[in-house]
């Protein structure tokens, strides 16, 4: 039996910058949001992942652990490790809002647990998708195939995402998927951090599967004592509604086939 927290945790070390792409001159040259983001972060150390749909110029920012102590950062003692102090970071952000003379937006986001797969030539179905994960299978909390086109992994714990996206290109070329880290950016218009509502950042074109209703999430055998429990399978309803934004149904692969509405 596995068990996942619920509450979503504010990321300490990584932002997004997001920027609407003129169609006529194209994206931002990376070089310029490099030195963009050495002027935000204090030259910090970081690692660049581009999430960029065909109209909007979308990059995370991951730090390195390390930031240096006489900068805008928090330093905890405890664990030798300094963190970003975002209220600084948006800060300077404000004096410095274009790039380009394209207005740059800066958000928080929770820490990244989910990654989307995304056929490029597979059509994608549970059985693809349990093939593609099946290495990390055991840090794995459910997966959802939203369409035969688009599938959502849901990682135990941020580590074992992270672990996986760092191999994540020798899984693309063999399946013929993409994968990207799926955000959820803070709500700024909540003052209280700790309760704060997420929404999902859109990345990829929509995509529709006329022949989808409805998405149906797998779930292992096992974990039918939390998916029937009395009080957990309430919260357990919640969080996949926060999640993802909309009803569906739970099927409970057990010898009676027993399934519960969400």
């Amino acid at each position: 039996m596995k068990f996942k927290r619920t509450n979503p945790i504010i990321d300490s070390k990584c932002f997004i910058l997001q920027s609407t792409i003129d169609l006529k001159k194209g994206p931002i040259a990376i070089e310029k949001f490099s030195t963009y983001i050495d002027i935000l972060n204090n030259y910090c150390p970081y690692k660049l992942t581009n999430l960029s749909s065909s109209l909007e110029q979308i990059l995370l920012v991951e730090c390195d652990k390390i930031i240096s102590k006489n900068s805008f950062s928090a330093f905890d003692s405890t664990s030798n490790t300094c963190f970003l102090d975002f209220d600084q970071l948006r800060r300077i952000q404000k004096s410095r809002r274009q790039v380009q003379g394209r207005d740059i937006s800066l958000k928080q986001i929770y820490e990244i647990e989910t990654a989307t797969i995304e056929s490029v030539q597979t059509s994608l179905s549970s059985t693809v998708v349990q093939n593609i994960i099946e290495p990390v299978y055991d840090n794995i909390f459910t997966f959802t195939v939203v369409s035969n086109q688009t599938a959502f992994v849901e990682f135990i714990h941020v580590d074992a995402l992270k672990q996986w996206l760092s191999i994540s290109n020798a899984i693309k070329q063999k399946f013929n998927v993409d994968i990207k880290p799926s955000i959820k950016c803070v709500d700024e218009d909540d003052g209280n951090s700790t309760s704060r509502r997420s929404s999902t950042l859109q990345s990829t074109k929509s995509k529709t599967d006329n022949t989808t209703s409805q998405i149906t999430i797998n779930l292992r055998p096992n974990w039918e004592m939390i998916a029937g429990h009395r009080k957990f399978s309430i919260e357990y309803k919640n969080y996949i509604r926060r999640s993802l934004c909309r009803s569906l149904y739970i099927h409970i692969f057990d010898k009676q086939l027993r399934r519960f509405e969400v």
